[in-house]
């Protein structure tokens, strides 16, 4: 699928992790998303799905960077590695784009401009969830992340991700919505962002959301920044962004 300057078009799923992005992958292929691999029978809620192997490399190699250039990580020569990394992450990117129209993985807050940059057109679906939800289900799946960083990387994810939605053009899903609310406004707005026939959606939607997976809402005083990232993308629930101005003058568009 192509956008109005001929441009290939790509679903960037910018998630922290543990929000609901399987799910919600799975529900996109069943309505026909290309994601390059097979949607699973069954969707389990412990595991992550639908994520593409050189997506993944890609992700790896620029969050390295990204730490790398942040003072995270202290190695020998840094600005080589860092640029070494870059140029590897820009390398899996290109060959995952090549034969998958939807990405998720985490981390992908840093690779939407890279495939702007590769003459894609993205389009951002940011799926978010509470805090404090993310913060239970990964503090239990991690080793070596405690909440500290846990938050840090919820922060800078949805935060980059809000503004990259509103640059490039998307809409935004929580978590907490598609399990309270199956046929809701977020079923409409995904289709019309991503091309989806609205039936298949629903349909794919009603298949995979278990009535037994719906949760509470909580917030968290000990991170009052990442409640109120959640609450700013709440805020645009529903909504479909179209890509700014600049954007389409940077491909030839008026």
């Amino acid at each position: 699928m192509k956008d109005a300057t001929g441009k290939s078009l790509r679903w960037m799923i910018v998630t922290v992790g543990r929000s609901g992005s399987s799910l919600l992958s799975t529900i996109m292929a069943d309505a026909g998303g290309q994601f390059g691999i097979t949607a699973p029978a069954e969707w389990d809620p412990r595991a992550g799905e639908m994520e593409d192997p050189d997506a993944k490399r890609a992700a790896h190699q620029m969050r390295r960077a990204f730490d790398i250039d942040s003072g995270r990580r202290h190695v020998l020569f840094p600005q080589i590695e860092a640029r070494l990394r870059r140029s590897l992450a820009r390398k899996y990117l290109k060959q995952s784009l090549l034969r998958a129209e939807c990405v998720k993985i985490g981390d992908l807050d840093l690779l939407v401009q890279s495939a702007f940059a590769l003459g894609y057109s993205p389009r951002v679906i940011l799926n978010y969830r509470r805090f404090q939800d993310c913060l239970l289900s990964n503090v239990v799946g991690r080793k070596h992340a405690g909440p500290d960083s846990i938050a840090e990387d919820y922060s800078r994810i949805y935060r980059q991700g809000f503004e990259l939605l509103k640059v490039f053009g998307g809409c935004a899903i929580s978590y907490e919505e598609m399990l309270a609310d199956p046929a809701g406004s977020w079923l409409a707005a995904l289709g019309t962002v991503a091309g989806l026939d609205p039936s298949r959606l629903e349909a794919a939607a009603s298949r995979r959301i278990r009535s037994s997976e719906r949760e509470a809402l909580e917030s968290n005083p000990s991170y009052p920044e990442c409640d109120a990232i959640y609450d700013r993308i709440a805020a645009e629930a529903g909504r479909v962004f179209e890509p700014v101005r600049h954007v389409r003058r940077a491909r030839g568009a008026s």
